[in-house]
């Protein structure tokens, strides 16, 4: 289990303070738990590629089936 570090969450939120990070995190459908010592959001790698992963498939036309 590996975290994002607090660069990595600050580069793909595009903020620096903690509740806009959690308000960009909420948006985007990124899961993410609240540190209680700061506030700061801290977030799964496997979070962040499970919702680009359903992203992907959620923008792919759903074709019918061909009889």
């Amino acid at each position: 289990m590996r975290f994002l570090t607090e660069e990595e969450v600050e580069h793909l939120t595009g903020y620096r303070a903690a509740r806009c990070q959690r308000q960009s995190l909420m948006a985007m459908g990124v899961r993410f738990h609240i540190r209680p010592k700061d506030g700061k959001p801290v977030v799964l790698h496997e979070d962040v590629r499970a919702n680009d992963t359903a992203r992907k498939r959620s923008r792919e036309p759903a074709w019918p089936k061909a009889s």
